[in-house]
């Protein structure tokens, strides 16, 4: 049986597990990351919610989630800096999620180009 060193997502913390993909030294550190997800969406859902129906009139919604994301960005390199573990330090869930939403566009592109729009 393989037993993999992963660094917490959370806390960064170095940590064993015998799965592979192993993201959390534990429960605690699990919960306060998706609780700070589910947060965020919530920002991020009332923010392009109002760009939706407004972005034809103002524009400054478009602004404001450019802000929040940087915030967030900004809040997560504060908490990266604080750990002495470099592998956390280099650890950015930002590369995973743009390589999932290029993926999704791209899926997108496709299914428009089909449907001939």
């Amino acid at each position: 049986m393989a037993i993999f060193t992963k660094c917490c997502a959370d806390c960064g913390a170095s940590f064993t597990s015998i799965k592979p993909r192993a993201e959390f030294c534990g429960d605690k550190c699990r919960k306060t990351y998706n609780n700070r997800r589910a947060v965020r969406g919530a920002e991020l859902y009332d923010v392009a919610m109002c760009w939706k129906d407004a972005r034809t009139r103002y524009g400054d919604e478009e602004k404001a989630m450019i802000l929040l994301l940087n915030k967030w960005k900004d809040e997560d390199a504060a908490r990266a800096a604080e750990t002495n573990n470099p592998a956390f330090q280099s650890y950015t869930p930002w590369k995973r999620l743009h390589h999932a939403f290029k993926l999704w566009l791209s899926t997108e592109k496709l299914q428009s180009t089909r449907a001939g729009k």
